[in-house]
């Protein structure tokens, strides 16, 4: 009969024109059953959003979670992708995004979390500050001074890790140790975050710094748990001046006032340490009066192969309710006596026209503390460059604080463009005294707070320069 027949082409077509008769009752099929999925689907997820109707109906758009509200699915990011653990308290504060690109993500990386080492690094301008540590026990800042080296395909910071200074205190354990002592990790302190800076703190709060982009000084806060220490690996190349007014001057004599391994010394200030192979002399200085001793950790009787610790065992105030020690140190003379071993050092040296004054300046300013510095922005249409130009003044506090009842400034470096901006501004707080440092000729500022401009040039425009052709502008 015909429906039997009509029936069979639908199974089984045997012509070419049965063929597409028969693909194009399977595409109908196709499309209904896909229908139908849709469908299903639909009232699936329609389920689903009308279960956590309840949770979300009181949630504005942005507040609803795809997740959580609307049952969709979520990618979970591997520990090793996630923030590290040295973020601290940061970590689980909602509405508190953390830094993606900031200059001193080396400092919070995974492996800063495990093991620092040399890769946990960043460049403060001039100084190179890492916080690995230097032998077992110790933890806290090592403060490298860059050269400038140049060729014509690469520009490099270069330093020997030898020659650095090592601040921070003896007394931790790591993380993977059955021994008993404070946690030598390190976290990010509480508080807001800054653009310019980050705060570390070791082991509840034993030890504390500021690592600020510009510092002159590296700078240590501890509290009474923990042993203040300064250590390099290379020893002593002249005496320990201590609390020295006069300007500095390398001194061997046969009755040195501290005798490593032998004696215990007050200082109410600040000490000069000159030390072996770098020929670098920096400054120690004390927020009150402490008492110090040295040692030779490896024990070398030849100075050549000596290094050097130097141990605050108490501070000598006398007011039990005086603030906590801060310890500050800063490189004053690179190549004192003309033999570093990184000859480049010499040269930048020749380069300082005042060294003496910058050793008065480094005295006079070690008190005044950067903290947590914020940036501000505000738009005028005035400006004392161009009266012609709209300009964005950026204000910069550095949220100084002092150890001292003083009213000094605080001393910065600043890049060639700050300079300029500050100079144009009428602030004329900066110095004489620059170095060469990667961003170029790096001057230091006597200003605890800077309003930068910068001009905007001309408003922008919503014309173009030329009309759109007349067939388009209908679509526009």
């Amino acid at each position: 009969s015909r429906d039997e027949s009509e029936t069979a082409a639908l199974i089984a077509p045997t012509t070419a024109d049965g063929d597409a008769k028969g693909s194009g009752v399977c595409s109908r099929r196709n499309l209904i059953l896909g229908t139908l999925l849709a469908i299903l689907v639909v009232v699936i997820g329609g389920r689903a959003i009308f279960r956590n109707s309840s949770n979300s109906s009181s949630k504005t758009s942005f507040q609803i979670s795809p997740i959580d509200d609307m049952g969709m699915l979520s990618v979970q990011r591997n520990d090793d992708a996630l923030p590290s653990s040295v973020w601290g308290n940061h970590l689980h504060q909602e509405g508190h995004p953390l830094p993606t690109n900031s200059w001193y993500l080396n400092l919070v990386s995974h492996r800063a979390a495990y093991k620092p080492d040399d890769q946990t690094r960043v460049y403060t301008v001039p100084y190179i500050i890492d916080t690995a540590s230097p032998y077992p026990g110790m933890e806290g800042l090592r403060v490298h001074w860059p050269i400038v080296q140049a060729s014509d395909r690469t520009v490099q910071m270069v330093d020997d890790y030898k020659n650095v200074l090592c601040l921070g205190a003896e007394g931790f354990v790591g993380s993977d140790s059955d021994d008993t002592g404070i946690d030598g990790s390190y976290k990010v302190k509480d508080g807001p975050l800054s653009p310019l800076g980050v705060g570390l703190e070791w082991g509840d709060s034993t030890m504390s710094t500021n690592i600020i982009r510009g510092m002159p000084y590296a700078s240590m806060e501890y509290n009474n748990t923990a042993v203040p220490t300064i250590y390099s690996y290379n020893g002593l190349s002249s005496d320990i001046q201590i609390d020295r007014d006069s300007p500095f001057e390398p001194e061997t004599s046969e009755q040195p006032k501290v005798v490593c391994g032998e004696n215990v010394v007050s200082v109410e200030r600040h000490l000069h340490l000159h030390i072996e192979g770098s020929d670098f002399t920096w400054m120690v200085f004390f927020s009150k009066p402490v008492k110090v001793s040295c040692t030779t950790p490896n024990g070398e009787t030849n100075p050549l192969l000596q290094d050097f610790k130097l141990s605050v065992l108490e501070d000598d105030d006398e007011d039990e309710e005086s603030s906590s020690l801060v310890i500050r140190v800063a490189l004053m003379n690179q190549c004192t006596t003309g033999h570093s071993t990184i000859q480049e050092h010499c040269m930048e040296k020749n380069a300082q026209p005042d060294q003496e004054g910058y050793e008065r300046l480094l005295k006079a300013h070690a008190h005044v503390l950067p903290n947590s510095p914020t940036i501000d922005f505000e738009y005028s249409t005035t400006s004392d460059v161009n009266d012609n130009d709209d300009v964005a003044k950026i204000h910069i506090d550095w949220d100084a604080t002092s150890t001292l009842d003083s009213s000094e400034e605080l001393l910065m470096f600043g890049l060639p463009h700050h300079l300029e901006s500050l100079s144009a501004s009428g602030e004329s707080n900066t110095t004489d005294f620059c170095v060469n440092s990667f961003h170029g000729h790096t001057c230091l500022v006597a200003s605890s707070k800077w309003t930068l401009e910068e001009s905007l040039g001309a408003p922008l425009s919503f014309l173009a320069p030329r009309p759109p052709k007349a067939d388009l502008v209908p679509v526009i």
